[in-house]
């Protein structure tokens, strides 16, 4: 990408970079004067098939820069026609997802057929003597659009953009010229991003299928002679593990800056630490130091080899999220407010084989019908030490660790390419749009 732009001297409605054979100001308009049509998808439930002639896109097939078809059910030719009458959604429209977890996620159609939306995916098409698809889809996925986004759904249980706030969202536009040549310029990243993306989402599910197959017992490992290992140990967490207290401070008792021992938060769990936990590798808050920490039991410290085990969320699919620690690098760490420490004092587990454990499909499912409670879920310790689990020797534990670690490796890797790539973007961003 070659990178001609140039700084500009600061003025009102100009961006700070900028292409030299442009000039003037930017025109701020309302989306809805811009674009020949903004609508989104069905709010009828059809009947959904395994195969047929029109795709029924929902905002899971919605990634931001990409859509994700690895998933996508289909419609009878009558059901899409119906959809398709109102809502006709065409190759390189811009499409938006308007409510869901990811309200927000955009990118360009690039599929040269008919399908189907529901009314999560909202399309959004330009005028074409006034703003090209391109432009507009890189100002709602960059700061400026993400912003609005936020601030409209702000305080809502549901998170959620009406067509109406859509049509009032207010953008600065060039002519359309400098449009296209902006759009042009950003292509390069935005195919780097979208490869990058992909890759990742391609490895994320190799992983996932290749742990319930090793959990399973559907794929086994062998010895160096090439024998058979033998056949797992049925336990229950119980038997295996020793549960420790841990402390009840809160988030407004820690901070980044400083401190003597840091402390890992439930919430930090669920949220951004991988599951085989290495503390050089992760962001850990310390204990303010004027809280007393000298209540804490010795054996409340974690140890490396320690799973740390949520007790509360409040969805299913977190509830009991553990993670192994696998490097404390010499530091003093406890664990917070709604975990609990489960230590192995018998020897029966390989480093870095429980955090693995913790995220097979067997342990999640019981750690889910175990969970009590309505708004905020929760799991006992007695229930935590009901649940089952197949247990290798620790031989084979090893080679299943070796295995899912150098995925793991290939899938960090990955992201840390995909976040300087996105980045990079951002900061182009902030300087070539008003």
């Amino acid at each position: 990408m070659e990178a001609t732009a140039e700084i500009t001297a600061a003025v009102d409605n100009v961006p700070a970079l900028r292409f030299p054979e442009f000039e003037g100001e930017w025109v701020k308009l309302k989306l809805d004067e811009v674009a020949e049509k903004i609508q989104d998808g069905t709010h009828f439930s059809p009947v959904l098939q395994e195969e047929g002639n029109y795709k029924y896109i929902t905002s899971k097939n919605i990634r931001n820069g990409y859509m994700d078809l690895s998933d996508v059910p289909y419609l009878s030719d009558e059901a899409h026609r119906n959809i398709y009458k109102r809502c006709d959604v065409r190759y390189n429209d811009v499409l938006l997802t308007k409510d869901g977890s990811n309200t927000g996620a955009v990118c360009l159609n690039e599929l040269q057929e008919e399908f189907s939306l529901l009314s999560s995916v909202a399309f959004i098409r330009a005028k074409k003597d006034v703003a090209t698809n391109s432009f507009i889809y890189q100002i709602i996925g960059g700061p400026k659009g993400q912003s609005e986004i936020k601030a409209s759904i702000a305080g809502q249980a549901i998170t959620r953009i009406t067509l109406t706030k859509l049509r009032n969202f207010k953008f600065y536009y060039p002519s359309l010229p400098e449009q296209k040549k902006i759009a042009s310029f950003l292509s390069a990243t935005d195919k780097k991003i979208q490869q990058l993306s992909k890759k990742k989402a391609v490895l994320e599910k190799y992983k996932k299928g290749a742990m319930q197959q090793i959990f399973s017992q559907q794929i086994r490992f062998k010895d160096e002679s090439g024998n058979a290992y033998p056949e797992w140990d049925e336990k229950k967490l119980g038997e295996v593990f020793e549960f420790y207290t841990t402390n009840s401070y809160s988030r407004s008792l820690l901070n980044y800056d400083e401190g003597s021992v840091k402390n890992i938060h439930y919430g930090d769990i669920h949220t951004k630490f991988k599951s085989n936990f290495d503390i050089t590798k992760e962001n850990v808050p310390y204990i303010n130091e004027d809280v007393d920490t000298s209540r804490i039991a010795e054996s409340s410290y974690c140890l490396v080899g320690d799973l740390i085990i949520a007790d509360a969320s409040e969805d299913y699919k977190d509830i009991g999220k553990a993670i192994e620690i696998i490097n404390l690098n010499n530091e003093t760490v406890v664990a917070g407010l709604h975990t609990y420490i489960a230590r192995d004092n018998y020897n029966a587990f390989a480093l870095g084989f429980k955090g693995y454990l913790m995220q097979s499909h067997k342990v999640r499912l019981q750690m889910m019908r175990f969970a009590t409670g309505v708004s905020v879920l929760g799991i006992s310790k007695g229930n935590i030490a009901k649940v089952e689990i197949g247990l290798p020797t620790l031989e084979e534990q090893k080679k299943i660790v070796g295995f899912l670690t150098t995925i793991d490796n290939k899938i960090n890797y990955t992201s840390k390419q995909l976040e300087q790539a996105q980045q990079f973007k951002k900061g182009l961003l902030q300087q070539l749009f008003v």
